[in-house]
């Protein structure tokens, strides 16, 4: 028998499973990339970005650096630097598709991370 009112009518209670959905990751996220350097040559850095029209920001310029040099097919027989950790940083967010080259290249050249091949890209870049 129907009530007139559905609020009187006797229900079951519904289960909802209630299982945390993983969000996803965005296609065009960037990722970081951190490099030492010595506090001359953050200042060559912040010269070289002010005079290539960056307005002496390390984070565009950089990311600049990255992508021109790992795009070029000579970047693989770049010199050794000595790399030693400063304290002093210079960071950048870079493309998926640059890291991955870069990842390439720690491997190829057999160092034990993408920060040591990120410092020598940038020291040949740079000639520093």
């Amino acid at each position: 028998m129907s009530t007139l009112n559905p609020m009187f009518e006797k229900f079951k209670p519904v289960k909802v499973d209630m299982k945390p959905q993983r969000r996803q990751q965005r296609s065009d996220k960037k990722l970081q990339v951190i490099v030492p350097v010595t506090s001359s040559q953050k200042l060559e850095i912040a010269r070289l970005s002010f005079s290539k029209g960056h307005s002496g920001e390390f984070h565009s310029f950089l990311a600049d650096v990255y992508k021109l040099s790992v795009e070029r097919d000579f970047i693989r027989h770049a010199k050794d630097k000595k790399y030693i950790e400063t304290g002093i940083y210079v960071s950048t967010r870079v493309h998926r598709n640059v890291y991955e080259k870069l990842i390439e290249l720690k491997v190829e050249w057999g160092l034990r991370s993408v920060k040591q091949a990120a410092h020598r890209i940038l020291m040949n870049e740079l000639q520093l």
